[in-house]
């Protein structure tokens, strides 16, 4: 198969660049013996007090399941503890038996790592290993922006991006492996760059219809390849890099991308995660999600944590966005609270240069969790220049063994979202002079089976106050998820409104 992947040279950095190449140069002789040393296990959940971990584990072995508990530092979360279970030869067998696991209600969710092996040392079995490793932040598939507003329309899903495998050692059996070192001097140190190397690429080919300027019908059939190098260990601490990016071929050869770009790099960095702290630095191309801020930089985030308390993280740069006409100097930050386990309440500020002047906003962000059955989380963000909310966004989770329900409340001021701001360029700027809100409720109730098929119902309810108008949208969701890494799924629904905009019905499909 071909490799159709193509960077829009004028928008890429040449620190980014160098950055993905050198993951290809540096790591490509240690592709083999990677794949060759990797296992896989199984996260099941996290606390901030030991005691509760300990716990968990205690009662996850009274099943007759494997499970250790892991000291590390979370990426702006500060020190969590981990409880992991098992140790497998491969990422399948793990799935299998985790899902087996959540259809049982041994647990309620879950997270397949794959690991590499490390030198092979007993410990105690009950010890809990303060290994201070960071997590690699969520940047295997670009977060879609912080809201997207399309009260009235229902949008394609994002374009699918794989995700990668994040390393974590693990233990199985009740037994924590850890890495000694060795007799020899040379030995005593772990290496700069771990010798671990991964390379994923995914080829997705679109099929749609348009209807061109002129009243005709035209098929547009885009081939997409994504790719994603890894190199280091983000979990053993130390440096690493990862880059990946994506490209574009229009088969049908129409004019339906012409003025937008075939390909872009959507991240590449160098990352430092300082072992034994919450200590950790990104620079480079990457993704900054610090509550209010949610956009792609070509610069430099640097985190730490104060004690298990405190948190906070610092980012600047120069814009990334691809749609407009020059970067513009972006800088910001984060200082999260979670003084006790269950809950973590932020403050953040982003201040953009753009031609017309200053733009910023602050906001607050909350986290509440409870064991693992209960979660709630939102964001509040305000305009600095119009002096108004931008957005409330709230939703919760609440799972009862293989379902899951997700109610949601959100509110958007369209003048505050996006007057004044570095989006004034988006698809959406034209609802600037409506002035209108829209509030949104709703719900979605998911059920996901041990056979990695998950069935859900979505009802939401639009009050827009400017038209005077409320719609309600109605639909059901099947997915469809393979060992294989593939993923299909299909949704039909109904808006159910007063005006032709929201009376509509929706069928899609995709994989």
């Amino acid at each position: 198969m071909s490799l159709n992947f193509i960077f829009p040279g004028h928008r890429v950095t040449f620190l980014s660049l160098t950055i993905l190449l050198a993951s290809f140069l540096v790591g490509w002789p240690n592709h083999a013996t990677a794949a060759d040393q990797s296992t896989a296990t199984i996260q099941v959940s996290a606390f901030k007090v030991q005691s509760e971990a300990e716990q968990e584990a205690e009662r996850l072995k009274k099943h007759g399941v494997d499970a250790l508990v892991r000291h590390e530092a979370v990426e702006g979360k500060g020190m969590w503890y981990r409880v992991y279970a098992g140790r497998f030869d491969n990422e399948r067998q793990a799935r299998e038996t985790a899902q087996r696991l959540k259809a049982d209600g041994i647990i309620n969710w879950f997270w397949v790592r794959t690991v590499p092996v490390p030198p092979a040392a007993a410990a105690t079995p009950a010890a809990t290993i303060r290994t201070g490793a960071s997590a690699l932040p969520s940047r295997a598939s670009v977060p879609p922006p912080a809201t997207t507003i399309t009260p009235a329309v229902a949008t394609l899903p994002a374009e699918p991006r794989p995700a990668p495998e994040i390393g974590a050692e693990a233990a199985s059996a009740g037994q924590a492996t850890v890495a000694r070192a060795a007799p020899e001097p040379r030995e005593t140190r772990a290496p700069l760059w771990p010798g671990t190397f991964q390379f994923n690429s995914q080829t997705t080919l679109r099929a749609f219809q348009r209807n061109t300027e002129k009243g005709e019908d035209t098929t547009v059939l885009p081939l997409y390849q994504f790719l994603q190098v890894d190199y280091g260990d983000a979990q053993a601490g130390g440096w690493s890099m990862h880059g990946y990016g994506w490209g574009r071929l229009d088969l049908n050869d129409s004019a339906h991308f012409e003025d937008t770009t075939d390909g872009e790099l959507l991240y590449g960095y160098l990352a430092y995660r300082r072992p034994y702290s919450a200590l950790w630095a990104d620079l480079g191309r990457q993704q900054i999600l610090a509550g209010v801020t949610n956009q792609s930089i070509d610069g430099l985030q640097i985190g730490a944590g104060v004690g298990e308390t405190i948190s906070a993280a610092l980012f600047g740069g120069v814009t990334a966005a691809t749609d407009t006409a020059g970067s513009d100097g972006t800088f910001g930050g984060r200082m999260a609270l979670h003084p006790e386990p269950h809950y973590e309440v932020a403050l953040s500020y982003e201040h953009t240069d753009v031609e017309s002047g200053p733009d910023h906003k602050a906001g607050v962000d909350l986290f509440f969790g409870w064991r693992e059955w209960l979660t709630l989380q939102g964001l509040s963000s305000f305009n600095l220049e119009t002096e108004g909310w931008r957005e409330h966004n709230y939703s919760a989770a609440l799972r009862y063994r293989a379902f899951v329900l997700e109610p949601v409340y959100q509110v958007f001021n369209y003048q505050d979202y996006f007057g004044g701001s570095t989006e004034s360029s988006s698809l959406f700027h034209f609802l600037v002079d409506s002035n209108e809100q829209v509030t949104i409720t709703g719900a979605d109730l998911q059920w996901n089976s041990a056979t990695l098929v998950g069935i859900s119902l979505r009802g939401n309810h639009y009050t827009y106050d400017v038209r005077q108008e409320n719609a309600d949208y109605l639909a059901g969701l099947v997915n469809l998820n393979l060992d294989s890494g593939s993923q299909f799924g299909a949704e039909a629904g109904r808006m159910d409104g007063r005006t032709a905009d929201n009376a509509y019905y929706l069928y899609r499909v995709w994989g």
